[in-house]
């Protein structure tokens, strides 16, 4: 499904972006990568996947492209099956965000308008697909879980 918003990389791109990004945020990286999937690992039926570092602008995020597996998020008071694809979104949406006020409480306003950024990069991108495409409830379910 996200494939329609954004485009999904070759794996060849994905390693180029992954190399790109190491270059732009170093360690940042590497601390993106490792809680991404701490952060999907605590969504039931959630058993790993294939994830493709994916460029959008100038900012870099994880993504699966797999519609077929699902899993189950809460958060707010809201239970809800996602795809996969999406449940990266959400959990690239929130990654992005806690990053964000973690640097800003270190004090690293550079990381932080970086993490904050990228977080409003995305967002914008998928209310954007969102208004052209409102009877996608499980991208409406991503804003409830994290607003």
């Amino acid at each position: 499904m996200i494939e329609k918003f954004i485009k999904e990389p070759t794996h060849q791109e994905s390693m180029k972006n992954n190399d790109e990004n190491a270059k732009t945020i170093g360690m940042a990286a590497l601390i993106y990568e490792n809680n991404l999937f701490m952060f999907l690992d605590k969504m039931d039926g959630y058993n790993g996947g294939s994830f493709l570092w994916t460029k959008i602008d100038s900012f870099y995020y994880l993504f699966s492209f797999d519609t077929e597996d699902s899993v189950k998020a809460s958060a707010n008071y809201l239970e809800t099956e996602l795809t996969l694809d999406i449940a990266s979104i959400y959990a690239n949406l929130t990654l992005c965000s806690r990053l964000a006020f973690h640097y800003f409480d270190k004090d690293n306003e550079v990381l932080a308008q970086y993490w904050s950024n990228a977080y409003h990069k995305l967002r914008d991108t998928v209310l954007d697909y969102l208004d052209e495409n409102p009877e996608c409830e499980q991208l409406r379910d991503v804003f409830k879980l994290i607003d």
